[in-house]
């Protein structure tokens, strides 16, 4: 066709020119592709985009240069990968994420041989670590990422040595902070599941913080370290940290709700801060029901009207709806609304399930609320506890096959194939025991351990 033919001819024009002539044009394509994903967060889209240039322009692209050339065009391939990458990592996809970093590993040996690029192959070992910690490969995630932020920190050093008079005493660098910042999370995690202390994971934080600049970037990092406050069971400073990320001189629940509503509705600033703000209540009430904190929470909330915005009502399908909803029904369920909580869970199921496109980390929210609702409905009756767990509807799956299908769909994550035999375990024994306490208290612990 004559659209094929011009492509054809793009292609031959910029085989014809000089590697600085054509890196230009294929850098246009690459801020294209930041924006679109990252700024416009149109993770689809950008997915769509990253697959169509590595197969119509960057391959092609790479075979019409003579053997000896082809590598001056290594760096545009490796740099849609790392694009596909951060997509698939926002996406939840790990078959994809994996995909990409066996992309980048082949083409980094040559990456590296041009000082240039060295910035670019940093970000990628970054990006990488994010989907190891994804992956539950937490000692590998850190030591990834430390690597980055030791290499940028020798280097601030050197540049301080060999130049004295231009640089300051401290130098610092946003790659380092997001390396800093992205083995704060592998630690926490890995503290949430015991294997770590929550200690290294806030010491991380405070050497991350100092790095960032802007206010926007320092905001992420206090909405961070809330997470990490939350994990630990610090309520109290959870708040804290949530406050100052909302500027505000108070950290009560009533003033932090009234500063989440007070951000545009569907935002993506207000799906954020009600990630968090929701998963502290979430968590507040699983570990101290009752308790002044979660009465305090739950007193908020009630009056808030934040169960209406489009992110709690499942009309928002990207990260991190699906674990706002999570987050929601258990809320619910803790103050006594069954029906809402069940409501709640139908809109996270419809959202996520069947799992589309090895998306799987999307659906875990769904185990973590599946086995909660499961848990507050024993009480209820084995009736209905029984249909949470076994249910074989294709619309409205039970407990025991949304553990089989994640089971099926990460088989290739030893981490995860380890956590789901577990949860397959305790579906077994419940099958037979349903009014058991033991088996629900370890079903209980495993929604407590699925964060994503």
């Amino acid at each position: 066709t004559q659209l094929e033919q011009r492509l054809e001819g793009l292609v031959d024009d910029l085989a014809s020119l000089g590697a600085p002539a054509r890196d230009g044009h294929l850098q246009v394509i690459g801020t294209f592709l930041e924006q679109t994903i990252s700024w416009e967060r149109d993770l689809e889209r950008g997915r769509s985009h990253c697959d169509w240039f590595l197969h119509r322009i960057g391959r092609p692209l790479r075979e019409r240069l003579p053997e000896p050339l082809r590598h001056e065009v290594d760096w545009f391939l490796f740099l849609l990968h790392l694009r596909a990458l951060s997509v698939a990592n926002h996406q939840g996809n790990l078959g994809a994420a994996r995909r990409n970093c066996e992309g980048l590993r082949a083409l980094q040996q040559g990456l590296v041989q041009r000082w240039e690029r060295v910035d670019l192959y940093l970000l990628a070992q970054i990006h990488m670590a994010v989907h190891l910690t994804d992956a539950r490969e937490w000692t590998e995630a850190m030591a990834i990422a430390e690597g980055v932020a030791t290499f940028q920190g020798r280097l601030a050093k050197f540049f301080r040595g060999a130049m004295p008079e231009a640089l300051p005493a401290a130098v610092h660098s946003q790659r380092s902070g997001e390396a800093l910042g992205t083995m704060m999370q592998a630690v926490m995690l890995a503290a949430h599941s015991g294997a770590a202390d929550f200690d290294d994971a806030r010491a991380l934080h405070e050497w991350a913080i100092a790095q960032f600049e802007t206010d926007d970037d320092r905001r992420r990092q206090y909405q961070y370290r809330c997470q990490i406050e939350t994990l630990a069971g610090r309520f109290a400073e959870a708040r804290s940290w949530l406050a100052k990320a909302l500027d505000l001189p108070e950290c009560e629940h009533r003033h932090l709700v009234a500063a989440v509503a007070a951000a545009p509705a569907g935002s993506t600033a207000r799906a954020f801060l009600l990630l968090h703000w929701l998963r502290l209540g979430a968590m507040v009430n699983l570990v101290e029901p009752g308790g002044a904190e979660a009465v305090a929470f739950l007193a908020a909330f009630s009056g808030s009207g934040l169960a209406a915005d489009p992110w709690c009502r499942g009309e928002k399908g990207d990260h991190p709806a699906p674990s706002i909803l999570r987050s929601l029904g258990e809320i619910q369920l803790a103050a006594g609304a069954l029906d809402e909580a069940r409501a709640t869970l139908g809109r996270l199921r419809k959202l996520v399930w069947p799992f589309r496109d090895e998306c799987v980390l999307l659906g875990l929210p769904l185990l973590g609320l599946l086995a909660n609702t499961f848990v507050r409905a024993v009480q209820q009756g084995p009736g209905q506890a029984r249909s949470l767990l076994d249910s074989g509807d294709q619309a409205t799956p039970g407990l025991a096959r949304v553990v089989d299908s994640l089971h099926s769909l990460l088989q290739e994550f030893p981490r995860w194939r380890e956590v789901l035999d577990a949860w397959r375990r305790t579906c077994a024994t419940l099958r037979t025991s349903i009014g058991a306490e033991e088996p629900r208290q370890e079903l209980q612990e495993l929604a407590r351990q699925i964060v994503f």
